[in-house]
C-alpha cells in the first residue's frame, strides 16, 4: 500500500549546520590551545585571536546549538522549518529544480552574494577548500557514527525552485526520500545531474 504522505508526512532532521558549526568550534580550540601553551600569553596575536575568534565563528556555531531545523516532506510540498517556523516551502506542483549534492548550504540565504557570484573565479580556492572539508567532515561522521554503514558522497538531494534553496541531508532516511520522489514524482534521485555551489555564503539572522 502506497504511503499517503498528506497524513504520514516524511520529516527529516536537518543536520546541515553541524557540518558548518564543527569546524567553527575546532578553530576556537586550537585558538585557545595556542593562546594557552605560547609562551607570551599576552602578546597582541594571541590575545586578539583569544577574544575575537568566538565572534567570528559564531554565525556558524549559533544555529546548530541554539535552532532545531527539520523537513516537512508532504505529497506536493516540501517545507524547511526552523523552531516550528516555515522558513522556506517548495510547491512541487511548480517547476522546480532539483540535484544530487554533498553541499551543506541548506537554504537561500547560503547562496552567494551577487558579488561573490562575479567574482567566484578569485575564490575557487576556497570553493575547492570547502567542498575538501565537506567531504572529510562527513567521511569522519559516517564513521563515527554509522560505521560508513549509510555513507554515499552524494548524500544530499537540493531543490531549487525562484530563490528557493532546500537541502535534504537524509542519511538514515535515504531510502525512505528516494521511495518518495520515485512513487510521488517519478524522481530517480539517483541519476540526478550533480549541484556544485560557489564558495561565499552569507548568512540571514533568524531571531526564534
Amino acid at each position: 500500500m502506497q504511503r499517503d504522505y498528506d497524513k504520514e508526512p516524511l520529516i527529516i532532521k536537518d543536520i546541515n549546520t553541524f557540518f558548518d558549526f564543527l569546524p567553527a568550534f575546532v578553530c576556537i580550540i586550537i585558538c585557545y590551545i595556542a593562546y594557552l601553551l605560547t609562551d607570551n600569553p599576552s602578546s597582541s596575536f594571541y590575545r586578539n585571536a583569544f577574544i575575537i575568534m568566538p565572534f567570528l565563528t559564531l554565525p556558524y556555531i549559533r544555529p546548530f546549538i541554539k535552532c532545531k531545523r527539520e523537513i516537512i516532506i508532504t505529497k506536493n510540498t516540501i517545507s524547511y522549518l526552523n523552531n516550528g517556523e516555515v522558513l522556506e516551502s517548495i510547491d512541487l506542483n511548480s517547476p522546480f529544480k532539483i540535484y544530487k549534492s554533498f553541499s551543506v548550504a541548506h537554504h537561500k540565504s547560503q547562496k552567494p552574494h551577487e558579488v561573490i557570484q562575479i567574482l567566484w573565479l578569485f575564490l575557487l580556492p576556497g570553493t575547492i577548500f570547502q567542498y575538501f572539508m565537506n567531504f572529510i567532515l562527513k567521511l569522519f561522521y559516517y564513521i563515527f557514527a554509522f560505521k560508513l554503514k549509510h555513507y554515499k558522497v552524494m548524500d544530499s538531494v537540493i531543490l531549487l525552485q525562484d530563490e528557493k534553496t532546500i537541502n535534504i541531508l537524509s542519511i538514515e532516511k535515504y531510502y525512505e526520500l528516494e521511495k518518495y520522489f520515485k512513487d510521488s514524482h517519478n524522481i530517480n534521485i539517483k541519476e540526478l545531474k550533480i549541484y556544485f555551489d560557489k564558495y561565499g555564503y552569507v548568512y540571514e539572522k533568524i531571531d526564534n
